[in-house]
């Protein structure tokens, strides 16, 4: 077998810069793959990085547009809402529109039907008043008539009851009274004379009727002259029968139901008022503060009203 030798090495070249470059080490191929890889791990590091910042910054955009597209779905929704809202809103406010036009024409109605109304009922109180009036005057009227047909009368109240009791045992009676206040009565004197009927537990009024009312009027004013002097021994059942409990005789006209009533008042006002007196003479009422001074003749109810208001 042939050994051959390897060549030798060419002489390494010489430089100024270094003056022993044969014993030099030749660290070339050492010195130049360390730069290289350093280079490149940078450069790798600097991509890498790069890279890193650029997912980074990819991932943040992405996650911007995410959270972008989601505020924008969001109003999206939003606006969406709203407008279900105003459209709902704009229905409601037809609805109302045509609810107030409704409104509007039932008032109109019921402002016409009120003004109707308030019309009729201006008429109904002037044809009351004018009823009222109507009223008033036959009130009057009829007052008027009864006076008339009952100004010759009279009534005793407590006249004792006789068993049997017939006409002439009333006129007895009646001309006993006469007797007594200083009156004689004749029977003719005497037009009628009844007893009125009455509870059981009380009598009943007797009412005489007169031949004339200046009959009527002569027996009422001896009646009060006699009751006037004899203030301890007035009117009384006494005079008329020995037996039986005392009662006063009340001797007063026959008043009509409009007379009674404006007598009571009148009564009831002198309670409370400077005046003392009250009486009825001829079917007519009249009141007086003290005796001996002016009577005043109450025609109607107004009159004591009036009166009332002087206070």
């Amino acid at each position: 077998m042939i050994r051959r030798s390897p060549p030798n090495a060419p002489a390494s070249p010489h430089y100024t810069s270094e003056p022993n470059l044969t014993s030099c080490p030749n660290n070339e191929n050492l010195n130049i793959t360390q730069r290289k890889r350093k280079r490149e791990s940078d450069e790798l590091g600097r991509m890498e990085k790069m890279m890193m910042d650029m997912k980074t910054m990819f991932e943040e955009f992405v996650s911007n547009q995410t959270q972008q597209n989601n505020k924008i779905d969001t109003l999206q929704m939003a606006i969406e809402e709203i407008r279900t809202q105003n459209a709902k809103i704009a229905i409601q406010n037809s609805e109302i529109r045509t609810q107030n036009e409704e409104i509007q024409k039932t008032m109109s109605f019921l402002s016409d039907k009120y003004d109707e109304a308030v019309l009729e009922i201006n008429n109904l109180k002037a044809e009351c008043n004018k009823n009222q009036q109507i009223i008033k005057t036959l009130e009057n009227k009829v007052d008027f008539l009864e006076k008339n047909l009952r100004a010759a009368s009279l009534e005793i109240k407590n006249v004792p009851l006789q068993c049997p009791e017939t006409r002439e045992t009333l006129i007895s009676t009646i001309q006993k009274l006469g007797n007594i206040v200083n009156h004689p009565v004749l029977e003719q004197d005497i037009a009628n004379i009844f007893r009125l009927k009455s509870k059981k537990e009380s009598v009943g009024t007797v009412i005489v009727e007169f031949s004339s009312a200046a009959a009527k009027q002569l027996f009422l004013k001896s009646t009060k002259i006699y009751n006037k002097q004899n203030k301890e021994n007035r009117l009384n059942t006494t005079h008329l029968q020995e037996k039986g409990p005392k009662h006063f005789l009340y001797v007063s006209e026959v008043l009509t139901a409009m007379t009674k009533r404006l007598y009571y008042l009148a009564r009831e006002f002198i309670k409370s008022s400077e005046y003392e007196q009250c009486w009825t003479a001829n079917g007519k009422v009249y009141i007086r503060k003290k005796e001996g001074m002016p009577s005043r003749l109450i025609k109607t109810e107004d009159d004591l009203a009036q009166l009332r208001r002087q206070k």
